[in-house]
């Protein structure tokens, strides 16, 4: 493997990163309390920064479209983003009680599912983030390791005692 090159601009470790679905952009998320949006073909400087969060952010992603970005921070919060101005989150999901670890969309971009070292994973309306749509508890939930699932027709996580937890997929 061969490294094609590296970006800087954090100021303290780097927990994510992930590129938008269609892969020219990449979105991190640091101990720095920020995310950091980047050109995956020039990554000699961020292109924008979301600096929200007043805690270490775990993870960050896109949906599907890359027109949003999703954040999941250390200060119990998930963040909404659009991917095109960082300058400030869009909406603030509250309702977890300790550190958010990760936070993913669904395939079609209506939601979001969080896991939180609280112990629970919670579903979110993407459109909406005042309040959960559904809690799942369980486990000591780490990563969110499978996102939301029309297909199946639930939302699940993979625990660090490797169980599985699902909640109901309230799709539309």
């Amino acid at each position: 493997m061969t490294e094609l090159s590296t970006g800087s601009g954090h100021t303290s470790a780097v927990n994510s990163a992930s590129f938008n679905h269609d892969g020219p952009r990449i979105v991190s998320a640091s101990t720095d309390n920020t995310i950091k949006l980047w050109d995956a073909a020039d990554l000699s400087a961020a292109l924008a920064t979301g600096t929200g969060h007043t805690s270490a952010v775990n993870s960050a992603s896109f949906n599907h479209d890359g027109t949003r970005i999703v954040s999941a921070s250390d200060d119990n919060t998930i963040k909404l983003w659009d991917a095109a101005d960082l300058s400030a989150a869009l909406a603030t999901g509250i309702g977890h009680t300790d550190e958010v670890s990760s936070a993913s969309f669904s395939h079609d971009g209506t939601r979001i599912v969080s896991a939180s070292y609280d112990n629970t994973i919670k579903l979110w309306d993407a459109a909406d983030l005042s309040a959960a749509l559904a809690t799942g508890t369980g486990h000591t939930v780490c990563r969110v390791a499978r996102a939301v699932d029309p297909s199946i027709g639930c939302a699940s996580s993979l625990g660090v005692g490797g169980a599985l937890v699902s909640i109901p997929w309230l799709g539309p």
